[in-house]
């Protein structure tokens, strides 16, 4: 006799389309937020293959929702969503834009004396070719 097991049903690609859309959030900044490429983004939304624990972990951070309901529940038909919620994460997500550009001028600084950098390793090669043509 066969057993009939059926396939679990899960939400998680039609749930971070919903959140997406719903917080104002596109595929890039989640992708840039969880240091993974745009496409696996994708790639989840549209059910093609699903994040592993890490990320899904990450996508719990940042959306601010169990694990379980970002994969067992219908989140577009639950009461969890709602527009008070939406604006603090609008206004946490503001905060952390704000954090994130205090640190623009250490970023800037580091660029500046990694561009020095290469430029001295640039003049000793030169200067390391001309002594070893004098030998």
């Amino acid at each position: 006799m066969a057993t009939n097991n059926p396939q679990p049903v899960h939400f998680f690609a039609s749930n971070l389309k919903f959140l997406l859309k719903r917080f104002g959030v596109n595929q890039i900044e989640l992708a840039q937020y969880m240091n993974r490429q745009q496409t696996s983004v994708s790639n989840w939304i549209n059910g093609i293959s699903v994040p592993d624990v890490d990320d899904l972990v990450k996508i719990h951070h940042f959306f601010g929702f169990g694990m379980d309901a970002l994969i067992l529940m219908d989140l577009s038909k639950s009461q969890l969503v709602t527009d008070k919620y939406i604006a603090s994460f609008q206004k946490n997500r503001a905060a952390e834009f704000s954090k994130n550009m205090i640190q623009e001028p250490e970023i800037a600084l580091g660029r500046t004396l990694l561009d020095q950098l290469k430029q001295m390793d640039g003049k000793l090669d030169k200067m390391a070719s001309k002594l070893g043509g004098k030998g």
